[in-house]
């Protein structure tokens, strides 16, 4: 059975966005078998609180 790797992109905004999407990255980092690649776009305010 011929199974494809996907392709995610995940949007990350301010203070909330930014939490929610570590767990999301971290659970994605457990399925890397079945993921080809992981696409990050971050608000300026999400940079600023993942830094921090």
């Amino acid at each position: 059975m011929n199974q494809s790797k996907h392709k995610i992109i995940v949007a990350i905004t301010g203070a909330s966005g930014s939490i929610y999407a570590k767990v999301l990255l971290d659970k994605l980092l457990s399925l890397s078998s079945r993921i080809e690649t992981v696409g990050i776009v971050m608000s300026d305010n999400a940079k600023t609180v993942w830094k921090q």
